[in-house]
């Protein structure tokens, strides 16, 4: 008889074409834990009839958005979820078995027994970040995109912030309205057609260089980021007496600029001990306005003040991976 023994699935995968990582009561939706799970009754781990999180007591160490990885350069592993319930035989090559009915974009890394009261939530001390961003996004913010495609003028909008430019000071931020709410809250404004660039302009973009006074700026934004806060100005649904939206941010660090490509690229990384939806995408989007308008890093603690709402804008998604959740008591 082939015994049931609990175990924390160690795997890496890249993000894109997947809404994300978590399996999806709707089955056409496509999840990292849909090929997953697909794999697992392939590879006669888990029983076709407990193919479902539930049924296995799935626990995961993290959870990434749409177009998001998980993938660690400079070590064995990346991200962990741990089954009960698997079904091992002796001496079986479990890692092999997997990856051969996994995607190309999925790795499992290896398979790993753990004690019974193991939980990859739970026992996840911490979680490491990173996002990879092109410098040229610190450009001055400009009238024109570019000679031949000029932006429209910016209408005018009761939220005085969306149409903030360079400022030796920290402006003042807006005052919420009876609803704890400034402007239109999370109603996005009106998306701006913008054409494709030419081949001069992207010839331009790749050239950029940021400054030393850009990486000095950018470094003071995230250390204002650095331990615990209120991010509820950096989720969605979420006001800012929720205690859901307090995080403690261990450390982050701006490395210095790397050439790829003939691209230059900034890497920061961010270790916390948990993060909230959108929130590094909603740190990194702020940053990079304070950045490229000029705005001192000092509005930073504003941003986390329970008494002030503000609608920030996300960065991409396929930036950000997961770099690796930390079992410091376990490993």
């Amino acid at each position: 008889k082939i015994s049931k023994k609990k175990v924390a699935l160690l795997f890496g995968y890249n993000g894109k074409g997947y809404i994300g990582l978590q399996w999806q009561t709707v089955t056409n939706l496509p999840t990292i834990e849909t090929d997953l799970f697909k794999a697992l009754v392939a590879a006669e781990a888990v029983r076709a009839s407990n193919a479902q999180p539930d049924k296995v007591n799935l626990s995961r160490a993290g959870r990434t958005d749409k177009g998001v990885h998980a993938a660690r350069q400079r070590g064995p592993y990346l991200h962990a979820l741990s089954f009960s319930y698997i079904l091992l035989e002796p001496g079986m090559d479990m890692v092999s078995r997997l990856n051969e009915h996994l995607p190309p974009t999925i790795r499992v890394w290896d398979v790993i027994r753990t004690t019974k009261n193991f939980d990859a939530r739970f026992s996840c001390d911490s979680r490491v970040y990173e996002y990879m961003l092109p410098t040229y996004v610190f450009t001055a913010q400009s009238t024109k995109l570019s000679s031949s495609h000029p932006l429209p003028s910016p209408a005018p909008h009761k939220n005085a912030y969306y149409n903030h430019g360079p400022t030796r000071t920290a402006p003042p931020l807006p005052t919420p309205d009876s609803t704890g709410t400034i402007g239109d809250g999370e109603t996005p404004l009106d998306p701006l057609d913008v054409p494709e660039a030419t081949e001069a302009e992207s010839a331009s973009l790749r050239a950029f260089r940021c400054t030393a006074a850009h990486m000095a700026t950018l470094r003071a934004v995230f250390a204002a980021f650095v331990g615990t806060h209120s991010f509820h100005n950096f989720t969605i649904g979420k006001s800012p007496t929720d205690a859901k939206c307090i995080r403690y941010m261990m450390e982050l660090t701006v490395h210095d600029p790397e050439i790829h490509h003939d691209m230059e690229w900034v890497r920061v990384t961010l270790h916390g001990q948990s993060f909230i939806l959108h929130q590094i995408r909603k740190m990194i989007g702020l940053a990079i306005l304070i950045v490229r308008t000029g705005t001192p890093s000092s509005i930073v603690p504003k941003t986390l003040s329970k008494v002030v709402r503000l609608n920030i804008p996300k960065a991409p998604g396929f930036g950000l991976w997961m770099e690796e959740p930390r079992f410091k008591g376990w490993n």
